[in-house]
């Protein structure tokens, strides 16, 4: 969560991996502060990288 003011803003992403997906989390989140701002994102992409991991980064 980043906090923006007073409030804290909820960032998720839709698309997680096994169990709980970004929608439940907002669900979760806003039964504490049902006015909380959330930031949906899908960072989910079927294809493969585009860069490489290099060692030691």
């Amino acid at each position: 969560m980043v906090r923006n003011g007073g409030s804290p803003t909820l960032i998720t992403d839709v698309k997680l991996p096994e169990g709980i997906d970004g929608w439940q989390i907002a669900e979760r989140c806003r039964e504490d502060g049902p006015n909380r701002p959330v930031i949906y994102a899908i960072c989910f992409s079927p294809s493969r990288p585009r860069w490489r991991i290099q060692a030691g980064f």
